[in-house]
């Protein structure tokens, strides 16, 4: 194997919502929290994350719905890049599919984790950011606002379908 198919592995975190998504985290739920994690791990020049719309990639820290606040190296894998894709694809037909995203089952965390294993042979999340689903549903006002915290990223679907459509020139 030739050096250029190695790569090296890290992961991006942010915060997501800025400081809207901090307050509500500390404030109505009651986290002890800098703010509602999303991840994305970086190899082959890429970072991969997991949403409500699958899984998807972007130049690194180019995310744009949540502000990155470390970057965690994982080291080099010795997956292949032909290796990778192949996982990744695979994933998108079984466990992270744009219809089994879950804010609190399954969500970007999970993949991220899931990935670091894959790529690395052992995660890189720290505990704090895999435990917050159950830390907020431990919380009365967290359970209570579930299912809204569940519906946020099919809201977000359906104003991006709102806004392409009244964007879009009629034919």
């Amino acid at each position: 194997m030739e050096l250029e198919e190695y790569s090296r592995v890290q992961i991006n975190k942010y915060i997501l919502g800025h400081s809207f998504g901090t307050f509500v985290a500390r404030h109505i739920v009651g986290l002890d929290t800098e703010g509602i994690y999303h991840t994305g791990i970086v190899v082959f020049g890429r970072e991969y994350f997991f949403g409500s719309e699958g899984i998807k990639s972007c130049s690194p820290t180019e995310f744009k719905l949540a502000r990155l606040v470390d970057s965690i190296d994982l080291g080099i894998t010795n997956v292949t890049k032909q290796d990778f894709e192949q996982y990744i694809l695979a994933q998108t037909k079984i466990k992270y599919t744009n219809r089994n995203y879950s804010v609190f089952k399954n969500n970007c965390n999970d993949f991220t984790e899931e990935t670091a294993k894959f790529l690395t042979g052992k995660g890189g999340l720290p505990q704090k950011i895999l435990d917050q689903p159950a830390a907020v549903l431990s919380k009365p006002m967290g359970f209570l606002l579930s299912p809204v915290f569940e519906a946020v990223p099919e809201t977000v679907k359906l104003i991006r379908f709102i806004l392409h459509m009244l964007t879009s020139p009629w034919q």
